[in-house]
């Protein structure tokens, strides 16, 4: 994850990423927009070290974890979301 976003005034959070959508390439830079935002929790302890990478993502309702390669967990609860790649 390259960056978070937050614009109150939208209730919107988008996050940065670089996706490997085609394993045999290199990682592209897409992103994860989330609308209707209610609560978000972005814990930065780092328990498991330093990274940047997202190890696991669970969707249950209308939240959204991430589970960083840290051992952080984001938490995102939101109206819906939205993934999309961006132009090279």
């Amino acid at each position: 994850m390259q960056e978070i976003r937050v614009c109150w005034n939208q209730k919107q959070v988008t996050l940065t990423l670089d996706v490997f959508l085609n394993p045999k390439l290199k990682a592209e830079p897409c992103e994860l927009v989330f609308y209707g935002v209610t609560n978000i929790e972005i814990p930065h302890y780092a328990p498991w070290g330093k990274s940047t990478c997202i190890n696991a993502v669970r969707f249950e309702e209308n939240r959204f974890q991430i589970e960083m390669q840290t051992g952080d967990i984001l938490s995102i609860e939101a109206s819906s979301y939205e993934f999309q790649e961006l132009p090279l």
